[in-house]
């Protein structure tokens, strides 16, 4: 089970494994966040920082449908640009191992400099002039790629090594209309120091021998936010999970 990248119209493809994916994307995030200034570029930066969190094996996609605009060669050599800084290893050292992705970033070069980009009206990847969610672009302290939608995948021990050392933080997540299934508006996230991860299971819960944390029931919210010295807003959805270094 992999993803396909491709440009079906030059006869060009590039199949990852889910893996190979995981690791591509890793590198992307790490060589392209830093350096997206425009709305197009960052919201090219976000697909990559979540591409295959959610659902495995169905994040590849086809040049052609990328959401290009007018300034579409403004675009492309971005992404040129970022491919390049990928291959030559920019950010590999915040990485707890090291990549097999030359021969992927190599190929996906040789594929989107073959390729030309043309405006694409209403891609299915969405509207790229309309600018991300302030929470979405905010940046990983500890590994400079943006956090997304799902986190900083570079802090996800799903898809990280096992043995990568981590920490635990609480993510308190809140919502436009206050209930715990609404629209996402904003993110806070903070370390919880490794002396009171005893205390809050103890409250809370341990979480199971896979899991990688546990979320906090509002029934607990009081108990936990005496044991972490700080208040847990009941509005708010809180998750304390491991985070990679």
């Amino acid at each position: 089970m992999g993803n396909h990248f491709s440009a079906d119209a030059l006869g060009l493809d590039v199949y990852m494994n889910n893996g190979s994916t995981d690791v591509f994307c890793d590198v992307m995030a790490l060589a392209g966040c830093s350096v997206a200034r425009t709305v197009w570029q960052q919201n090219l930066m976000l697909h990559f920082c979540d591409l295959v969190r959610y659902a495995i094996g169905m994040g590849g996609f086809d040049l052609a449908e990328l959401p290009w605009t007018q300034d579409h060669q403004a675009e492309q050599d971005f992404f040129i640009v970022v491919l390049d800084r990928a291959i030559r290893r920019t950010g590999w050292k915040k990485l707890h191992y090291t990549p097999s992705a030359d021969y992927n970033l190599g190929a996906f070069m040789r594929m989107l400099t073959t390729f030309r980009a043309s405006p694409k009206i209403d891609s299915h990847m969405g509207d790229w002039t309309i600018a991300p969610k302030p929470y979405r672009l905010e940046m990983c302290v500890r590994h400079m790629v943006f956090r997304g939608e799902a986190g900083c995948r570079l802090c996800d021990p799903s898809i990280q090594p096992l043995d990568a050392p981590f920490i635990w933080e609480m993510t308190s997540t809140y919502t436009a209309d206050g209930t715990i299934n609404g629209e996402t508006i904003k993110r806070q996230i903070w370390q919880i120091p490794d002396n009171l991860i005893p205390l809050i299971f103890a409250v809370a819960g341990n979480p199971g021998p896979r899991a990688l944390g546990i979320r906090i029931e509002p029934q607990h919210l009081d108990s936990v936010s005496t044991i972490i010295g700080k208040p847990l807003d009941p509005h708010a959805r809180h998750w304390l999970g491991k985070a990679v270094t």
